[in-house]
């Protein structure tokens, strides 16, 4: 089975899956995460944050973010990461459809 790579696009899906699933089920006033450089690149992607800059090896930022639902004229990247996640799943299919294995994270 060849080994496959995790794309940039699946890091925005799945951190986005992941903040979906703390504002979903943790009640907590504050959560902490501890990120690499990727994933924290990722994170500010997903929410909205334009500004692109390296963090150093064990360094610490602190963010507010919040969950709102987005209206018809602000969707903040909505449309960029369901663009991603529809080209996964054209990909996925193609793939099956090629009897070739593809695991989507």
């Amino acid at each position: 089975m060849a080994a496959t790579r995790e794309t940039f696009a699946d890091v925005l899906l799945r951190i986005r899956n992941a903040l979906d699933e703390i504002y979903d089920t943790d009640e907590a006033p504050a959560i902490h995460l501890f990120l690499h450089n990727r994933c924290f690149r990722s994170l500010l992607r997903v929410i909205g944050h334009t500004q692109e800059f390296d963090m150093a090896n064990g360094a610490t930022v602190a963010f507010l973010v919040h969950r709102r639902q987005a209206d018809e004229e602000d969707t903040s990247g909505t449309e960029e990461l369901l663009a991603i996640q529809r080209d996964k799943e054209q990909l996925s299919a193609t793939a099956q459809n090629q009897g070739e294995i593809y695991a989507v994270a």
